[in-house]
């Protein structure tokens, strides 16, 4: 049997549900370059609401980037966007810096790769939850939306806890302090790049499922980059294959998973080893047995 098909037939039994057909969340058909060199060519793909799209490449591919350009934050790297990103039918892209931060943190929230070093090591986890709070809202109970978030990322919801330094964090709780912080205000969309990387497997499988609860549970939208394809097999609906600043493939996850389209996708789908007694951690997601 094709080595291929032989690794993904429990798989593609393990991938996510298809999803109702939705109306997109997000549209993105972007060109991004840094002086002359560049990195996406006409990047296309959306997100449905309620959806978790997959955004999967390899370390160099633009994955990133495109993330950054989403959130109006590439250009500060130097980057030059070009095209149309509609978030709710508006272009990003033609927002001015006020209007674009009302919707940065708000709307559309981010949870980067290193959560330690997205934290402020000088300022107490409940200094930067309230700083979080009055970016967007002047409205008094910040604490008890804090709290209720901590309760469902499985941290202490207690004041002796927000007293802490990021320092005195394991990664693993570092990330779902900043998990918790994203919803924060409820976006619409969640922004997460390669938010398990830095994790142990047993901690990445807990961490994926806190998204696929915050998808279910509040309807969340997710655009989830990574570079590896098993890891998102059960949370994602669909996915799409980024490769040399395109993007090559799209298509729902267990299509893709069982047949693979593109030359990129397929030597990818092949690379993916035997599934052993780790098969249960991707488990997650619509559709897949819990």
């Amino acid at each position: 049997m094709d080595r291929t098909l032989r690794h993904t037939d429990d798989l593609a039994a393990l991938a996510g549900a298809t999803p109702p057909p939705q109306t997109p969340l997000l549209t993105v058909d972007v060109s991004v370059s840094y002086g002359e060199k560049p990195v996406l060519r006409r990047a296309a793909l959306t997100v449905g609401e309620g959806e978790i799209l997959g955004l999967i490449g390899l370390s160099g591919s633009g994955k990133s980037t495109l993330g950054l350009a989403v959130l109006g934050l590439a250009g500060l790297r130097g980057a030059r966007v070009e095209g149309r990103i509609l978030f709710e039918g508006r272009d990003l892209l033609r927002l001015g810096s006020r209007e674009l931060r009302r919707v940065r943190g708000q709307q559309i929230a981010f949870v980067p790769q290193s959560p330690l070093a997205a934290l402020n090591p000088a300022l107490t986890l409940g200094t930067q939850f309230r700083e979080a709070w009055q970016a967007h809202s002047s409205e008094a109970g910040w604490l008890g939306r804090v709290f209720e978030l901590l309760e469902q990322v499985n941290l202490p919801a207690s004041e002796g806890f927000l007293r802490r330094l990021p320092q005195e964090l394991s990664v693993g709780m570092a990330q779902r302090v900043l998990i918790a912080m994203a919803v924060l205000h409820r976006p619409r969309l969640l922004i997460a790049d390669e938010p398990t990387s830095a994790l142990d497997v047993i901690t990445q499988a807990e961490i994926v499922e806190l998204f696929r609860r915050l998808n279910v549970g509040a309807g969340t939208g997710v655009l989830y980059i990574s570079h590896d394809l098993v890891s998102v097999a059960g949370l994602c609906h669909r996915l799409s294959i980024l490769a040399d600043g395109e993007i090559v493939e799209t298509g729902e996850t267990r299509r893709v998973f069982a047949q693979p389209e593109h030359e990129h996708t397929r030597k990818l789908v092949a690379a993916i080893p035997g599934l052993g007694s780790d098969v249960h951690f991707f488990g997650f997601g619509p559709g897949a047995s819990r």
